[in-house]
């Protein structure tokens, strides 16, 4: 199959397919018994509850590094990054939220979610959700990084190839710093400035020096790894056109799920199909549609990286990005991934 950059008909074509399949999801839950507004109701208490124990994670990880030696500090790099993660995680989740949260809540939680991970709700809302309304567009959809040519390479070298762009990394490293409006920067430097005079005032100038360098290079290199191997597990490999072709569920337990998606968010099929379910009943949804047919038939990889070699069943994640492009030798022109790649934004 040769991608090319959908025409106006074939744009409109994929959005009345994707809004039908969410139509059907919904139809088949209110059929089987489900409130879809109890299911949809979002507890702002989840949210603030979970955004403290990441920021004491946070504040422990740092403290242990300026005082117990470098050990800590090196312990700290993917400690950080882990919470770095679960923010961004609730940072997606308050914008799917939207009017539900009342403007003074959800500025405040914009303060401990948004801002120090390099980004302002008001850009992450129009990038994430023009990927909802263009899943798999390679001109539209801000997420698309898709291309057959690499996943040709199998798994690992298809991995490499995407950690290795200066775009995604950069991205990974300084979200909208690099590159975004002039009133997030603004905004982004000002919180930080805020947060270090103040970590400086109180715990002395060595432990807001730590803490900034524990951020960044957390974000370069933990949260950049494991963030593009998550962006890769949602819809990297399958076929562009619909929710249900183009995205895949990956584990919902197991200790890989805590390090790569903390707050269920790997449940990816039912994210989009249900995109106001907030994370802590997203698992629920999930158990819910797995009696649909159509939803259990879909892609659910049981693991992120081992395959069930020689048994039936769904491949791994890493077997599945590349499953499609070494079986069926789909290829994908330089247009369009080009579109996608030379457009790469923040990062939550």
């Amino acid at each position: 199959m040769s991608s090319v950059v959908p025409d106006q008909d074939a744009r409109q074509l994929g959005r009345e397919r994707r809004s039908q399949e969410i139509a059907e999801a919904r139809a088949w839950l209110t059929a089987a018994g489900v409130r879809l507004s109890e299911l949809e109701e979002n507890a702002l208490w989840h949210c603030l509850l979970a955004t403290g124990l990441l920021w004491v994670v946070i504040g422990v990880a740092v403290l242990m590094a300026a005082r117990c030696g470098i050990v800590a500090f090196l312990a700290a790099i993917p400690a950080i990054g882990v919470a770095q993660r679960g923010l961004g995680n609730l940072f997606h989740d308050l914008a799917h939220a939207g009017s539900r949260h009342n403007r003074l809540v959800e500025r405040i939680l914009e303060v401990f979610l948004g801002l120090p991970m390099f980004t302002s709700i008001g850009e992450y809302r129009r990038n994430h959700f023009a990927h909802h309304a263009n899943l798999g567009d390679p001109s539209l959809d801000p997420d698309f990084i898709h291309d057959f040519r690499i996943l040709q390479k199998g798994p690992l070298r298809s991995y490499l190839e995407y950690v290795r762009r200066k775009t995604i990394w950069l991205s990974s490293t300084f979200g909208q710093l690099a590159g975004g409006p002039t009133s997030a920067r603004m905004a982004i430097t000002i919180w930080w400035s805020i947060i270090l005079f103040a970590v400086g005032r109180l715990l002395g100038l060595r432990v807001a020096i730590i803490l900034i360098a524990l951020w960044f290079l957390s974000r370069a290199t933990f949260f950049h790894f494991v963030t593009t191997f998550r962006e890769m597990a949602d819809h990297v490999g399958l076929e562009p056109g619909g929710i249900k072709s183009f995205t895949r569920n990956s584990p919902s337990h197991g200790f890989w799920r805590r390090i790569i998606h903390p707050l269920n968010n790997g449940l990816h099929i039912a994210h989009h199909l249900l995109p106001r379910v907030p994370y802590y009943r997203l698992r629920a949804a999930h158990e819910q549609l797995l009696a649909w047919t159509e939803y259990a038939k879909l892609e659910h990889c049981p693991t992120y990286l081992l395959d069930r070699s020689g048994q039936e069943g769904p491949p791994s994640v890493a077997v599945s990005f590349s499953r499609l492009a070494l079986t069926e030798g789909k290829s994908f022109d330089v247009a369009s991934t080009r579109t996608a790649s030379d457009r790469r934004r923040r990062r939550a």
